[in-house]
C-alpha cells in the first residue's frame, strides 16, 4: 500500500515515514529537505526504495491514505475517515477540516527542538520535571493508533488522548482514550537525552 507524508521532513513527518517504511509500505514524501539538518533525516530513507520524493501531491495517485503534518504545536488532529485523511496540526480556523477530532497531550519524540532541560515547543521550554512532560505521549505510541483509527467506523466526533499515568480528566469518560504501552517520563527523558547527545548536530530549536 502506498502512503503520502505531507512535510515529511519535520520531526512528526519523519516518525509516521520512519514507521510506515518498517512495516514495508511504500511512502510518498512531499516537499524536499531545506536544512541541512533535515537533509540528515533524508540519508535515513535514502536508499530505501519504497520512499520516493516528490514536490506536490498528485490527487490522481492511487494511495491508500494521506498524513499532512503541521508543527502540532496546538497538539489537535482532524481526520476524515471516508477520505483516509489526517490533518496534524492544523489551525482551529482553516475551513473544511476533517469531521473528527483527536486532543492530545504534549507530543515528544526524537528529532524534536530539544535543550540539556527540556523539549521546545512554539510557547517555549518544557522542562524535563514538568507535569506537562510527565504526561506526554511519545509519537511513537501514536502514530500505530493512528492508522488503526483511520479503518475505524464507531468513533467519536471528539475524543481526548491520554498518557497511561493521567491522573485528572475532564469530559465524557467514554471519549477519552488511554495509550497504555508507554514508558514511564524518567525512561522518556532518558532515551531523549541519549538521543540528542548522539546526534547534537542535527537538532534545530525549530523545525
Amino acid at each position: 500500500m502506498a502512503y503520502a507524508v505531507v512535510n515529511w521532513c519535520s520531526w512528526i513527518g519523519f516518525h509516521f515515514a520512519s514507521y510506515l517504511l518498517n512495516k514495508g509500505e511504500t511512502v510518498i514524501g512531499i516537499g524536499f529537505a531545506k536544512t541541512k539538518e533535515q537533509a540528515y533525516l533524508e540519508m535515513f530513507f535514502g536508499r530505501n526504495t519504497n520512499f520516493h520524493l516528490e514536490e506536490r501531491l498528485e490527487t490522481t495517485r492511487n494511495l491508500e491514505a494521506i498524513f499532512d503534518v503541521g508543527e502540532l504545536q496546538n497538539e489537535k488532529i482532524y481526520l476524515n475517515l471516508e477520505a483516509k485523511y489526517c490533518l496534524l496540526g492544523i489551525n482551529e480556523k482553516e475551513k473544511n477540516v476533517p469531521d473528527i477530532v483527536i486532543h492530545t497531550p504534549l507530543l515528544v519524540g526524537e528529532w524534536m527542538p530539544m535543550a540539556e532541560k527540556g523539549v521546545r515547543t512554539d510557547h517555549g521550554l518544557v522542562a524535563f520535571d514538568s507535569e506537562e512532560f510527565h504526561q506526554a505521549l511519545p509519537i511513537d505510541a501514536l502514530v500505530p493508533c493512528l492508522l488503526q483509527w483511520l479503518y475505524a467506523a464507531d468513533l467519536p466526533e471528539e475524543f481526548q488522548i491520554f498518557h497511561r499515568s493521567a491522573k485528572h480528566q475532564t469530559g465524557d469518560e467514554q471519549q477519552n482514550v488511554y495509550i497504555i504501552n508507554t514508558p514511564s517520563h524518567k525512561t522518556l527523558k532518558k532515551d531523549l537525552l541519549k538521543h540528542y547527545h548522539a546526534h547534537p548536530d542535527y537538532y534545530l530549536s525549530s523545525f
